[in-house]
């Protein structure tokens, strides 16, 4: 394995050190300026991390320069980082004393994991994992007003310098209205959906946010159909894990409560013949836009679109052969639903009119928090999302997925993410009771790795969930309904195989 490559564990884990550091010297930095106002770490939108602070209800620009002086102030000092070595009994007591509530139910609930634990001016500060040995070991960032809060942007995986920054408004709006729907519900942190989980709560809360998702999927239903003119395409893109196949099955339903006559396509039965497939280092690149007939699809979308029948090509991935599939062909009323991982890519639609496609990008945008400055990564919820399909469905060890995510990974950044925001609208799949469903299983597969140079990284995400109470299968059995997205992974889904 390539430990130079911006994918791979070694460098993600360099990487998160030094983003842990740049929280560490924001915090210190509204600290000093700001005394009576707590930092929070809310989310992170491609390159850059946003934050707000509790009792300003915006951030000026003039106080973001203020901030951002400081800090470089404090990695210039290049203060030694060291972590505490205090009693738990402790460190908790002192928490709750300065009512840091959520960083001390954190630590209750990691029983066997004890955070990384510095102290900034007379207060405890809690991490997933180390910080950099210095304050000068933040690495390339910028801080820059983002009202109501602010915005630290860092370099991304391939760069070692901060590109011109680009709006992704869309992106920002989902994890908002994320975050809010966590605040209301009182599942904005790991914690507090524990104690739903040992307190009776959480049958009830699976229920409102299973309705939340129907709620949702409707809504986009019910916009698409009151377009004028109705587009005749809809594209489905996401990252992996996202739960794009339930989305779509779930959508064809609500379609068809407006009155509308769904059919589907798939992107990946136009792959290429394998030796025509491009590589990357070495391997197939099976997630590279030139690994698909591109004429072919172009061809087909135009055919449908004018009401023709078409009997597009259905893949064999056991030979990787194609054979014709059924007849199929949009009449009245009818749309077509097109899925893929290349969906928002242009070439895929040079030859149709914008008002006849509509766009809707799939992400599992968890807004679940440790603390006010520790969150709960969206790429680490896909991986687990992953590794548990990987071992149900297709029979492949975690060793497998783990060993392969890196490619994904990669394949996320060239082929998804630069055309989210082409989306028309973002559909937000994460469940925030998920994490206690997949603990256990979770945990199964990653106690089968021996691989030395994944034992790390096995290790990072088996602590994460060693704060997350399991909910036990024989409960999911009776309380996760068979249509909910959570199904695709953990199995039981009436949607997909």
């Amino acid at each position: 394995m390539n430990t130079t490559s911006p994918f791979e564990f070694a460098y993600q884990d360099r990487e998160r050190n030094r983003q842990r550091t740049r929280t560490f010297l924001l915090y210190q930095a509204v600290r000093e300026l700001f005394p009576q106002n707590r930092l929070h770490l809310a989310y992170s939108l491609g390159g850059a991390f946003y934050y707000y602070i509790d009792g300003k209800s915006s951030v000026l620009p003039a106080e973001v320069a203020q901030i951002k002086d400081v800090m470089v102030r404090l990695e210039a000092d290049n203060i030694p980082l060291k972590p505490l070595m205090m009693e738990r009994d402790a460190v908790i007591q002192e928490l709750e004393q300065v009512n840091r509530v959520h960083t001390a139910n954190w630590l209750k609930d990691g029983s066997k994991d004890w955070p990384h634990m510095y102290r900034a001016f007379d207060e405890i500060l809690a991490f997933k994992g180390p910080l950099t040995n210095t304050t000068g070991g933040a690495g390339v960032w910028d801080l820059i007003p983002y009202p109501p809060g602010l915005l630290l942007r860092v370099a991304p995986p391939d760069r070692d310098s901060l590109p011109e920054y680009e709006e992704k408004p869309t992106l920002f709006r989902s994890f908002f209205e994320a975050e809010h729907w966590g605040t209301i519900h009182g599942a904005s942190y790991v914690s507090e959906v524990n104690r739903m989980n040992r307190t009776g709560q959480l049958e009830l809360f699976v229920q409102v946010v299973e309705a939340m998702h129907e709620q949702k999927i409707a809504s986009i239903a019910v916009r698409i159909a009151e377009l004028r003119p109705r587009p005749r395409v809809i594209l489905i893109s996401g990252p992996s894990s996202a739960g794009k196949t339930s989305f779509s099955k779930r959508l064809q339903v609500e379609l068809r409560l407006q009155d509308m006559k769904p059919l589907t396509l798939s992107l990946d039965n136009f792959y290429l013949p394998r030796e025509k497939v491009p590589r990357r280092h070495g391997e197939y690149d099976f997630e590279s836009l030139e690994a698909l007939d591109i004429p072919a699809i172009n061809d087909t979308l135009m055919q449908l679109s004018a009401g023709e029948t078409v009997r597009p090509p259905v893949l064999d991935f056991a030979t990787h052969t194609h054979v014709e599939g059924e007849p199929i062909q949009l009449g009245r009323n009818g749309v077509l639903i097109v899925e893929g991982i290349h969906g928002l890519n242009p070439a895929l639609t040079p030859y149709l009119t914008e008002p006849s496609i509509f766009r809707v990008y799939v992400s599992a945008l968890t807004s679940l928090s440790f603390d006010e400055l520790s969150r709960f990564s969206t790429t680490d919820l896909r991986l687990m999302r992953r590794i548990v399909r990987d071992r149900r469905a297709r029979g492949y060890p975690a060793i497998e997925t783990l060993t392969r995510w890196a490619s994904v990974r990669e394949g996320e950044f060239r082929n998804i993410f630069p055309f989210q925001e082409r989306a028309d609208i973002m559909f937000n799949s994460a469940l925030p009771y998920e994490l206690n469903a997949l603990r256990e299983p979770v945990m199964e597969a990653l106690e089968e790795i021996t691989d030395e140079n994944l034992l790390p990284e096995a290790d990072r995400i088996s602590r994460l969930l060693e704060t997350v109470d399991p909910v036990p299968r024989e409960w999911l059995n009776t309380h996760v309904p068979p249509t909910s997205i959570l199904r695709e992974f953990i199995g039981g889904s009436v949607l997909v195989p």
